[in-house]
């Protein structure tokens, strides 16, 4: 404690118990942002969920909310050096949640944000009475000076009211948003707000978006897929890129709804998930699983990752390219090995077999 004591604000890292090269790591996890006159700062997290980690942004509420997104759904964000610039897109990010009374804008980043280092969320955050536990510990705060340069401040909790946290440490008014660290753990335990040494305990906000990402879990045979996109919609149904939790792979689910349709049309859509199942074909999407439940049906498929044939032949018009020889006669003999395959299973079901 006598240590902690001396601390003193200062733009470069303080070099305590071997912290500075961490620190220093830490600070490319910010950034500013900028929008519609407002100033704040944002970082970049992650957080176990299931078998994976997630990749999240976030901001404080009244930086950056649910509004700031309808007439533009796309947010650029300036990192520390100001030359590296990144693209939120949230009709292209997984999960966005908005939390007016928390202060808290938290964004479920996709992969291909190139984003080389993320805090982490304090052990202890979700334990129980954790907010008694918290009090006169030392904390600090990464932030910007002046809107310019990352700075560190450190301090004590002084109290923590319901999700509130009341602080002491010295930072600037653009810093709505910064994290706030445990100084012992050097992971997240909370972010500051736009009021003055106020910050707000992650653990209910937390919870409360754990609990969104459990909702669009899809539960087929005791096997968990969690819905990365959208992949297409039909008469039927719509389709949907997921991924499986226990193989961390990709898959393509058809939901299929069937809540108010009658049993004549449910039993229709039951035999196409037994059609599928009869094919093996390398040109016909593959067959894995299915399930039910009272509100829909789930058919688990092959994803192919590639582009589909109308998109191709799009793209290829509208750039002015003539399509190779070649590869219009691989793609017709393609499609005639998938028709063949059609064709004999519908030979093979519509005529009696005859034993002699």
């Amino acid at each position: 404690m006598e240590k902690e004591s001396k601390l003193k604000d200062s733009i470069e890292p303080v070099n305590i118990d071997g912290t500075k090269k961490i620190l220093e790591q830490l600070m490319n996890c910010i950034c500013k942002i900028s929008i519609k006159g407002k100033y704040g700062t944002g970082f970049f997290c992650k957080i176990p969920f299931r078998k994976e980690i997630i990749k999240i942004f976030m901001t404080n509420y009244n930086i950056l909310n649910e509004n700031d997104f309808k007439e533009n759904k796309k947010l650029k964000l300036s990192l520390n050096d100001e030359k590296n610039t990144i693209t939120i897109d949230l009709g292209i990010e997984r999960e966005a949640y908005f939390n007016k009374e928390y202060n808290i804008t938290l964004i479920e980043l996709k992969e291909e944000h190139n984003i080389k280092n993320y805090l982490e969320l304090d052990n202890n955050l979700f334990q129980d009475n954790i907010e008694i536990n918290y009090i006169n510990k030392s904390i600090y705060i990464l932030h910007y000076l002046d809107g310019k340069k990352v700075n560190v401040s450190y301090g004590l909790i002084n109290n923590i009211d319901k999700y509130n946290i009341n602080h002491n440490c010295s930072i600037d008014i653009c810093s709505s948003g910064s994290p706030i660290l445990n100084l012992k753990s050097k992971k997240v335990i909370g972010m500051h707000n736009e009021v003055y040494n106020i910050g707000t305990l992650l653990k209910n906000p937390l919870k409360d978006f754990v609990n969104k990402l459990k909702k669009k879990l899809i539960n087929i045979n005791n096997a968990e897929y969690k819905i990365i996109k959208e992949l297409g919609k039909g008469n039927s149904g719509n389709v949907y890129q997921v991924l499986n939790l226990s193989d961390n792979k990709y898959y393509a689910i058809k939901i299929i709804p069937i809540k108010n349709e009658t049993k004549e049309k449910i039993k229709k859509f039951e035999k196409e998930a037994e059609i599928l199942s009869k094919f093996n074909c390398d040109n016909i999407v593959k067959y894995y699983d299915s399930s039910k439940d009272n509100n829909n049906i789930y058919i688990l498929m092959e994803f192919c990752g590639g582009s589909n044939l109308r998109n191709f032949i799009d793209k290829n018009k509208n750039n002015n390219i003539l399509i190779d020889e070649d590869i219009l006669k691989n793609i017709i003999k393609q499609i005639c090995i998938g028709i063949k395959a059609i064709s004999y299973f519908i030979y093979s079901y519509s005529f009696p077999k005859f034993e002699y």
